[in-house]
Order: structure tokens, then C-alpha cells, then sequence
């Protein structure tokens, strides 16, 4: 098996070890049943770009993912980076930069990040907002050209139409919250000392193991 992120690896080992200890029934109802399986199926897809069906449009897939990902990232600095730069919040130079932040899909993402490039430019020239490179307008309009380019692909058409599809960034930032909640129940229910036979604190190998088979659990 091919290498994979760290946190599926150790989430792998930790659900292997509760399986072979009696523990997957005992897990909180979030985590139970094909929670933790589907979340590292859903990481390392997302970690391969095989969200779509062949090879080339996985390849187009996991570009548009990238792309995507990036403008998320950049919303969220800008937003920090604008908010830093003035000492009241609802101060009205603000409002007039235009909706901060990620919004609720892509589309409106290209649009935000579009609208930035264009209404920080005034703002940065007279001082008031020190940017680093990536976050100049000129850059951001760059960023903004290109996720609207990878929405007319198919790459970025199979991306909008999967429902629910993540990109690699929000699975890594699941998996690890995943790994946090299974770290957390283990030492609710043995206590830290039995950390290191689940393998938290151990180096990671480089590949995961094969996931043992569990039955599903009863419903309460």
C-alpha cells in the first residue's frame, strides 16, 4: 500500500487494537459502526484525487480540490489579515471590502476572493492594510482567475456535483479531530497508560495497516 498521511495511519492502528480488545461497541455513537473506516476511506480518496470515475477526470478532480483549497485558505487570511488592521470592527472601511471569509460553496468563494482583488487594491496602496505577497490583490486576482477556470472543466464540474466531497484539507482536519475523540475516549475509559498500545506516542509506519473486519453495531 502506498505511503499515506500520518494521522489514517495512526487512526488505523488505534481501530485495529480497540477491535481486537472488544472496544468498537464501547466507542461514542459519532464514532461507531463504519464512522471510523469511512473516514479513512474518505481521506486517503481525497488524498489521491480519485474523487471521480477514471483516471483523468480524478486527475481533474483532485487539481480543481487543490484549487479550491487554496481560495478557502486565502478567504481566511484575508479575513484575519483585513480585521487586524482596524481597531474597530464595524468600522464602515470594512463593510465596504465586501463579504470576508469563506462562504457557503465555490462559486461563491471565486466570487468573494474576485471582489477582494479588486476592493483591497485602494486600501493597500494607501497603507492601511499591510498584506504579505500571496495576499496582494494583484495575487488573489491571479488565484481568482484560476479556480474560475477550474470550474469550467470537467475536473471542477465532477468536483461541484459529488455531494458532500471534501477537500484533502478538511479530511486531514477530520481525521485528526476523529484521532483527538478516539484518544479521548481511551483515556476515559483505561486511562493514559494504555495510550502506547494504541499507538499514540509511537512513531508512525509508513504504511497502514489493513483494517479488521467488525461487526456493525446493534442500534440502541
Amino acid at each position: 500500500m502506498a505511503r499515506t498521511d500520518a494521522s489514517v495511519i495512526r487512526l488505523a492502528i488505534a481501530y485495529n487494537k480497540m477491535h481486537d480488545n472488544g472496544l468498537l461497541e464501547r466507542l461514542p455513537e459519532p464514532l461507531r459502526g463504519d464512522a471510523v473506516p469511512r473516514q479513512i476511506a474518505e481521506h486517503e480518496a481525497a488524498l489521491g484525487g480519485r474523487r471521480g470515475a477514471g483516471a483523468m477526470e480524478s486527475g481533474a478532480v483532485g487539481e480543481a480540490q487543490r484549487i479550491y483549497a487554496r481560495t478557502e485558505r486565502l478567504l481566511v487570511r484575508v479575513r484575519h489579515a483585513v480585521l487586524a488592521a482596524y481597531d474597530d470592527p464595524d468600522d464602515p472601511r470594512i463593510d465596504a471590502m465586501g463579504a470576508l471569509g469563506v462562504g457557503a460553496n465555490q462559486s461563491e468563494n471565486q466570487g468573494r476572493l474576485e471582489n477582494l482583488a479588486a476592493t483591497l487594491a485602494d486600501p493597500v496602496a494607501r497603507g492601511e492594510i499591510a498584506l504579505v505577497p500571496d495576499l496582494l490583490p494583484a495575487a488573489l486576482g491571479e488565484h481568482a482567475a484560476a479556480h474560475k477556470a477550474i470550474n469550467k472543466t470537467k475536473g471542477g464540474t465532477t468536483a461541484d456535483r459529488q455531494t458532500g466531497a471534501k477537500t484533502l484539507d478538511e479530511e486531514r482536519a477530520d481525521t485528526r479531530e476523529m484521532l483527538k475523540r478516539v484518544k479521548g475516549f481511551l483515556i476515559s475509559q483505561l486511562g493514559e497508560e494504555s495510550l502506547g498500545q494504541y499507538g499514540f506516542g509511537l512513531p508512525a509506519p509508513a504504511t497502514r495497516p489493513r483494517l479488521k473486519k467488525s461487526e456493525p453495531t446493534p442500534a440502541t
